[in-house]
């Protein structure tokens, strides 16, 4: 293979190249499949494979936090190439070692039929070892190559230089027919896409401009490259690319697809979708597709194992799912995404393979490592190229064609699955009221009892408290069933709660139990109380509309309680969510509903106390049956109910702790000891009142009395001077009013001395 040319004119080298060393570089390609892991090797680098970024390892397709590419990571990482394949070679310059006429074998490893980003990445290494930098214009043409790697460049129909640009041209080197080995045609491949960059960059010169490798108009730097005699059946390919596609374009089918936005949130993205129905004639279909106005495509490739013996279903070895990166939707300007598309596909790869009599013999070192697949040569899923692109296992798939377009195109590939799920909405509920609760009952009330993991003191909270099964409800929602019970409170508390079950069934996802908890809370009413409790299946979800899901689910916007490395607890106040990452147990057996259920009984009583109280409080005249009532009530309660340590450890008491604190329980409980107190004094005023009006009576009696015996006596008295009452009573006049004056003046006193 030849060397890679010559520096154009330039800067000095920022380091010591092979040549001006003397070294002569005897460079050795080796080929692999996309997608294959690789480790720190001496004198071999990875460029485009190995699944990571160090010392001989450079690869973009591990990383998707930043799309890039490849070419541009050496740019951005020189020294993981220069030290790794000349460092040895520069540490025997510097001990004094004459180097001068050495020769060294150096090994770059690409993926079979290297693309543009593999030419490229592979052509910038060769320049950098040996003539220690890269070329000017190489700034430049990583970021072209980062731009259509990521699918953000665009082919027009109505411009023709665009079908002739430098990426356009590599592709078709890779489409050109070879007889040989796969390993020699990626080899042939490799060489003649180095010719092609080094002509390119011959022709455009020293530049820090991406859009000068982009063609506008005819004759332009980017695109002289045709008119090179070595090239000329790149160009012949390339010309009879119109007709190709026109044929491609009558048998596919056209049609719209659901996809989710990317980012998470927000309402499926309607996308145009363009469905090969057999491999495409064209070599550059995507963007004819795209030009075409499908940003989704859906692209079939032949492979051996494609012909099958006897006649079946459907089946190409490979399959590209393919996202237009610039696209948005006309309307509502929402970008789609194919997160989540190759973590479905390959759950449906793993569960075909399983059933073949040799099982699943794919390497079974993960690809990955955050437990997205379990072998290393699954669905590729787009992580590095921003979500927009899914390509097959290298060893190609098992999947038969309509399961791949089903998945691509049904409009839940992103959903969450779910391992367990179930959301417990309580409402409170008369239930001596005949209304649809007592006329729907399936059952008979039976009493409660004392369930695991509560402590025991609430064993009489339970034995005084009934349930019932009701009518379990069709919410209309496939994935969840619904099922009602009833829960009646002891009777120093009125009323009781309605409890409706949304559960989700075997395969459901989180957004069929989301969908069941908003046609409950239609059908039912909002809850007072809500406690949803899942565990996620394997999944793929964007995080940030998994977060989104997780609180809408759990109406959640408060608090939060990580409760520890397996399990999250969300809470506002009286709506709880636990998300448990364990074993499935945790979400059956946590306790968390009786938690919810007691709390919610204590607040439940207490706010009828707080009713009571007022009502009593402010009456001008208290019943003292109602007093009575109530304060037999509160003192049942606080003696046999009122416990609010009721989770024996672990989780259930954690939460129990925070729940009381978010309910104000305590608060509130103190302010009904305070309300029975100022309701005991003001009875205690009222009893000393009427008594003090009691005594008030009969002293006025007995004054009276007494008054009426001495104005007898005088009245005696004055007779025996021939005192005649009914004609001289005018004297009677001031002794009366003195009398009343008398008393006046001690009931003044009195009540004077009262009020001190």
């Amino acid at each position: 293979m030849s060397d890679a040319p010559s520096s154009p004119p330039g800067p000095p080298a920022r380091h010591l190249g092979a040549k001006e060393l003397g070294v002569d570089i005897r460079w050795r390609h080796r080929f692999v499949p996309p997608g294959t892991r690789a480790a720190e090797t001496p004198g071999v680098l990875y460029l485009d494979v190995g699944g990571g970024l160090g010392p001989g390892v450079l690869d973009h397709h591990g990383d998707s936090a930043r799309p890039t590419s490849t070419a541009e990571l050496i740019l951005q990482h020189r020294e993981l190439v220069y030290v790794h394949l000349l460092g040895p070679l520069l540490e025997r310059a510097a001990a004094g070692e004459d180097v001068r006429g050495a020769t060294v074998s150096l090994t770059l490893v690409t993926h079979f039929a290297p693309d543009f980003d593999g030419v490229t990445s592979t052509y910038l290494v060769r320049h950098l070892i040996e003539h220690g930098d890269v070329p000017v214009a190489a700034s430049a043409l990583a970021r072209y190559v980062t731009d259509v790697d990521q699918g953000r460049y665009r082919v027009e129909l109505d411009r023709r230089e665009t079908f002739f640009a430098p990426h356009i041209a590599q592709l078709a080197v890779q489409n050109l027919p070879f007889e040989g080995t796969r390993h020699a045609g990626s080899e042939r491949t490799l060489e003649r896409g180095l010719e092609l960059i080094a002509r390119v960059l011959d022709d455009i010169g020293p530049t820090w401009d991406p859009r000068s490798f982009a063609p506008e108009g005819d004759h332009h730097p980017a695109t002289r490259w045709a008119e090179d005699a070595r090239f000329e059946d790149v160009r012949e390919l390339l010309e009879a690319e119109p007709e190709m596609f026109a044929a491609d374009y009558e048998e596919a089918t056209r049609e719209t697809a659901l996809l989710p936005p990317e980012g998470g949130s927000g309402a499926p993205v309607e996308v145009p979708v363009f469905i090969g129905k057999a491999p495409p004639k064209s070599k550059l279909n995507k963007y004819w597709v795209r030009a075409s106005g499908y940003p989704y495509f859906v692209c079939p490739y032949a492979t051996p194992r494609d012909v099958p013996e006897d006649p079946g279903p459907l089946r190409y070895g490979r399959v590209i799912l393919s996202l237009d990166p610039t696209w948005r939707h006309p309307l509502s300007g929402e970008k789609p995404s194919l997160r989540g598309l190759g973590f479905a596909l390959e759950r449906a790869e793993c569960e075909a393979r399983a059933a073949l009599p040799h099982g699943d013999d794919r390497p079974p070192t993960p690809r990955w490592d955050d437990g997205t697949c379990d072998n290393a040569d699954p669905w590729y899923d787009g992580r590095g190229h921003a979500f927009t692109i899914v390509d097959a296992p290298a060893a190609t798939t098992v999947l038969d064609y309509e399961v791949v377009r089903g998945i691509a195109t049904g409009g839940d590939f992103w959903h969450v699955p779910l391992a367990r799920g179930t959301v417990t909405l309580m409402r409170t509920a008369d239930l001596d009221d005949a209304g649809d609760a007592a006329t729907s009952l399936a059952g008979a009330w039976a009493p409660m009892k004392c369930p695991d993991g509560i402590d025991d003191r609430l064993q009489p909270f339970y034995e005084a408290c009934r349930a019932k099964p009701v009518a379990d409800a069709d919410l209309g929602v496939p994935g969840v069933v619904a099922k009602r019970e009833m829960r009646d409170f002891p009777d120093e508390a009125r009323g009781g709660l309605e409890l409706l079950h949304v559960e989700a069934a075997p395969g459901a996802t989180l957004e069929q139990l989301i969908a069941g908890m908003h046609a409950a809370i239609q059908r039912f009413g909002k809850p007072d109380y809500a406690l949803s409790r899942i565990r996620l299946g394997p999944h793929n979800a964007d995080p940030a509309r998994l977060d989104g899901l997780v609180r809408e689910l759990g109406d959640v916007e408060v608090d939060e309680l990580p409760l520890a490395k397996d399990e999250l607890v969300l809470f506002n106040h009286r709506s709880l969510l636990v998300r448990a990452l364990g074993d499935s147990r945790a979400v059956e057996n946590d306790g968390y509903l009786e938690v919810l259920f007691y709390l919610a009984f204590v607040r439940e009583a207490l706010r009828d106390y707080r009713t009571r109280l007022s009502d009593l409080l402010r009456a001008k005249t208290r019943d003292r049956k109602k007093t009575d009532e109530l304060r037999r009530d509160v003192l049942a309660f606080q003696t046999r109910y009122y416990d609010l340590e009721i989770a024996r450890g672990g989780r259930a008491r954690r939460v129990s702790e925070r729940l009381v604190d978010a309910m104000h329980l305590v608060r509130s409980y103190g302010e009904i000891q305070d309300q029975m107190r100022q309701l005991a004094q003001l009875e205690a005023r009222e009893e000393a009142l009427v008594r003090e009006k009691a005594d008030i009576f009969m002293e006025t009696a007995l004054f009276f009395v007494a008054a009426a015996g001495v104005f007898e006596t005088i009245v005696a008295f004055l007779s025996w001077d021939g005192f005649d009452i009914r004609t001289d009573w005018e004297w009677l006049v001031p002794i009366i009013g003195l009398l009343v004056v008398i008393w006046v003046i001690a009931l003044t006193l009195r009540l004077r001395r009262r009020r001190k």
